[in-house]
């Protein structure tokens, strides 16, 4: 990680703590699982950042090799003399390639395959299929308004007697995590599960790894394996890949897994709008409480029976000297 002074934005203002923080010690040896949920998180709204000079709400981006983490202005930001400006034109040209992308033969072909797929399902569990179908906006009092998505194939997914309705967008090459998180609010609002599709999964890259934090660190891609058993099954399938945590000795490491799964093996959480394989953030909440039991167990304290500073022992809500078993 570069030093601080390489970054043009080196202290932020925060509203909730009402003071300023240093870049540098916030984003240096950042996790990358806790980088990306603070990036979707000022994407979404629930989190934001002040620039320490104008005051106009912040957001995190990061050189294309992960080098180093900063902070940006948005593009629609009034002057400031921390801004970027030179960045803005090629910027723009990368927010347009989300739908330049769409003209292109693998994405073609990729849509078309799903569509197959899912029109061909044995399980019959999909209805309705659509390529390119145009989703407009709803509003609470079911109207119908001005904004609008194509996503590149639609359906109706009947499991168990529950009907849902899912799209699935293909993701071909760079984007905005601003695109991202705008069509997954839409389809959100409109009671839509968004399915997103890479043809290669990229670790590096960060709409990659934008779209797999959005989604419980899960990303599907629909590589040539999954092709392969899609026709031999007649099921949709992906390769999905996770990262996965697991705790060594005193601390959570991680590693990136992939598994060939049918469409059917899904999990539909229907208060999150999610659709994964393997709930990586309920597992890294255990491995963090277990850790944190395991940490509490081995704290030392004065025991007046050893007379000395003895481990603890927590056993039915009671703490315990582990040498003599009497309570502390």
């Amino acid at each position: 990680m570069k030093a601080h002074h390489d970054r043009l934005i080196t202290k932020v203002y925060d509203p909730i703590v009402r003071d300023f923080i240093n870049v540098a010690r916030q984003l240096d040896g950042i996790d990358e699982g806790e980088f990306f949920r603070r990036r979707r998180q000022i994407e979404e709204g629930t989190r934001t950042y002040l620039c320490s000079v104008c005051y106009q709400p912040l957001v995190l981006r990061g050189t294309p090799s992960r080098v180093i983490y900063h902070y940006s202005h948005r593009l629609s930001s009034e002057d400031c003399p921390l801004q970027e400006k030179y960045k803005l034109k090629a910027e723009e040209v990368l927010a347009m390639k989300f739908n330049g992308q769409k003209e292109g033969a693998p994405h073609r072909n990729a849509k078309a395959f799903i569509y197959d797929a899912i029109v061909a399902d044995t399980h019959k569990c999909f209805s309705e299929a659509r390529m390119e179908p145009t989703f407009r906006d709803k509003n609470p009092n079911n109207v119908m308004t001005k904004a609008w998505r194509r996503p590149d194939v639609s359906a109706l997914y009947t499991v168990d007697g529950k009907t849902r309705n899912v799209v699935f967008e293909l993701q071909m090459s760079s984007t905005f995590i601003s695109v991202i998180v705008a069509r997954e609010e839409f389809y959100q609002r409109n009671n839509t599960f968004v399915i997103w599709v890479l043809l290669e999964f990229d670790g590096q890259r960060y709409t990659d790894l934008d779209i797999a934090y959005g989604n419980r660190v899960n990303v599907f891609v629909l590589s040539d394996d999954a092709k392969n058993l899609t026709y031999e099954t007649g099921e949709l399938w992906f390769e999905v890949h996770w990262r996965e945590p697991e705790l060594v000795g005193d601390e959570i490491q991680y590693d990136w897994k992939s598994e060939l799964i049918p469409f059917s093996k899904l999990i539909f959480h229907d208060y999150y709008m999610k659709a994964y394989f393997n709930d990586v953030e309920t597992k890294e909440g255990e491995l963090k409480a277990k850790l944190q039991d395991k940490k509490r167990d081995h704290y030392e304290e004065y025991c007046s029976f050893c007379r000395e500073s003895t481990p603890s022992k927590h056993v039915a809500n009671y703490k315990l000297c582990s040498n003599c078993m009497s309570p502390k």
